[in-house]
């Protein structure tokens, strides 16, 4: 096909295939192969309504579904640097009431993650989820569950 014009008569079934089992081979992530596949539909949409197109020769084409990857292991020696840096507020250069405020800030995210909190649980903790007198934090995980 290189080197050749491009044509709506192009988009056959045996073409694509050839081309996403091409994108198989080169280990191509999931992301972009459905990416591509998205991005082809909405030529194909296109060619079926203004009648260039006859059928829809990604029918034959599957997404890939992302398999989530264990989170890798942080060794013992890497996991205590980094307790040392947030408890420390090392990482702060300023000994100012700002910067101490900070380093306040870094040790409860560590402390967090500590006990088990997504990155993004601990992004969208707000000063009104904190309930002092019970010594409870609101947390609001995947799919907005409250826990």
């Amino acid at each position: 096909m290189l080197g050749i014009r491009f044509r709506l008569a192009h988009f056959t079934t045996d073409v694509l295939y050839e081309y996403f089992r091409w994108q198989e081979e080169q280990r191509v992530p999931a992301k972009s192969w459905n990416h591509r596949l998205t991005s082809l539909r909405k030529v194909v949409k296109w060619g079926l309504r203004t009648g260039c197109l006859q059928e829809d020769p990604t029918r034959v084409i599957g997404r890939i579904h992302k398999i989530e990857s264990a989170p890798r292991k942080i060794e013992k020696n890497d996991f205590m640097q980094l307790e040392s840096v947030a408890v420390n507020a090392s990482h702060l250069k300023r000994e100012t009431d700002l910067w101490s405020k900070l380093g306040v800030r870094d040790r409860v995210i560590w402390h967090l993650f500590c006990a088990g909190l997504r990155v993004g649980e601990v992004a969208n903790a707000d000063l009104r989820d904190v309930d002092l007198e019970q010594g409870r934090l609101r947390v609001i995980g995947k799919g907005h569950v409250e826990g």
